[in-house]
């Protein structure tokens, strides 16, 4: 009996390891379903997402019709920087661990499902995952397909799930938006990706909010 609780703590261990390994990038698609009065938007939508992973820190890239959009986090420290260009002006956010925490929901419920499927050539098990507002008093509903072989680490948006997100649809202003994993790629990535830029403006997060009117 004790040769079997060895070997089952030894395998967690290793199991927990192997997805603590993962370096590389994870491309999505963005599929919309969209109102009929937004639908002469579509065409400025982002249709992809690329998503980089490297030891405590995840780079997420979206392009828009209005510029680049880039979010770097360190999971470890807890901060995160927000690099916007937009029409040639380049602006990085920094906000800190607390302000992190002071924008993000309650604890969600996470039910977990028996259904799997092959996503981009990783096995994905299905969980329900409920955010509930006190706000508003309303909860909603996502269903996501999620890998425990990608350290759920590197993934900021569905907090406390127990693997990396690589298919869900989020509903948000009246439109669905899908988002799919369609490549993963196992490679060694550079330390600059994760770095600021030395040409953008620092701002932290009660600056950007002032400039913003907020």
């Amino acid at each position: 009996m004790k040769k079997i609780t060895l070997y089952f703590l030894f395998f967690l261990l290793t199991s927990n390891l192997l997805s603590q390994k993962f370096e590389g990038s994870i491309k999505y698609t963005l599929d919309y379903e969209l109102p009929e009065i937004m639908e002469p938007q579509r065409s400025m939508l982002p249709n992809e997402m690329i998503t980089y992973c490297k030891k405590d820190y995840s780079r997420v890239e979206q392009k828009t019709a209005m510029g680049d959009q880039i979010v770097i986090s360190n999971s470890k420290s807890g901060e995160s920087t927000l690099l916007m260009n937009m029409m040639g002006q380049k602006m990085a956010i920094e906000v800190s661990n607390e302000e992190n925490k002071e924008t993000s929901t309650n604890k969600p419920s996470i039910i977990y499902a028996e259904e799997s499927k092959n996503i981009a050539g990783y096995l994905c098990k299905k969980a329900i995952y409920t955010i509930y507002n006190e706000q508003d008093q309303d909860s909603v509903a996502i269903d996501v397909f999620y890998s425990e072989e990608i350290s759920p680490s590197f993934n900021s948006q569905f907090k406390h799930l127990a693997g990396f997100p690589l298919e869900y649809a989020i509903n948000t202003n009246g439109m669905t938006i899908t988002f799919l994993a369609v490549e993963i790629t196992n490679e060694k990535l550079s330390k600059d990706l994760f770095l600021i830029p030395n040409d953008y403006q620092k701002l932290s997060l009660e600056d950007f909010k002032s400039m913003m009117g907020q």
